[in-house]
């Protein structure tokens, strides 16, 4: 008897909280960067690190490069990360971004989509980007990476195929905007 009522208690519970928290995946955190000037729904509280890469022909000059990230559904990574080039570098959108797309996909990657071109409207400014899905082994890869003038956003969904799919990295994919 103890037993049964045990089963039907948890069965109670059950039924009371898989639907809040798959309401609350589906919902998101709604993050907003003063530092990378970006805002993002994501599967929860971001978290940030940042450092500076030595780059150039002879490592003379530095990049600031911020990542925050979350760990969402399915052991999925959720990041955005923002590099701000020096001015006086003549960057080419279609380079970089081009560029960007095969370093996530790397020598032994495959891309599961080619890179697509897309526009991020901000404001009355159109924002060059690329959407990208990269397999490496038994990662995926869905990325969108932007190019401000010299401000660099790659925004990335790294794990399974089944992290990297459902609706929490849609949501946060089509969520990402630059706030000025």
């Amino acid at each position: 008897m103890n037993v049964r009522r045990l089963l039907l208690l948890l069965a109670a519970v059950a039924v009371l909280t898989v639907p809040r928290l798959l309401a609350q995946e589906a919902r998101g955190v709604i993050h907003t960067s003063e530092a990378g000037k970006f805002r993002v729904t994501a599967p929860g509280r971001m978290k940030e690190e940042s450092k500076d890469l030595a780059t150039g022909p002879t490592l003379d000059q530095t990049v600031r490069v911020s990542t925050e990230r979350v760990d969402g559904p399915h052991n999925a990574i959720y990041s955005v990360t923002v590099a701000d080039y020096p001015e006086q570098v003549n960057l080419v959108a279609a380079k970089v971004l081009d560029g960007v797309c095969g370093g996530l996909k790397g020598p032994d990657g495959k891309f599961v989509e080619e890179p697509k071109e897309l526009t991020l409207t901000t404001g009355d400014q159109k924002v060059p980007g690329r959407a990208v899905r990269v397999e490496a082994g038994k990662n995926v890869i869905r990325a969108r990476v932007y190019l401000d003038h010299s401000r660099l956003y790659l925004v990335m969904v790294t794990g399974t195929k089944t992290g990297v799919t459902g609706p929490a990295a849609d949501d946060f994919l089509k969520s990402f905007e630059i706030v000025k």
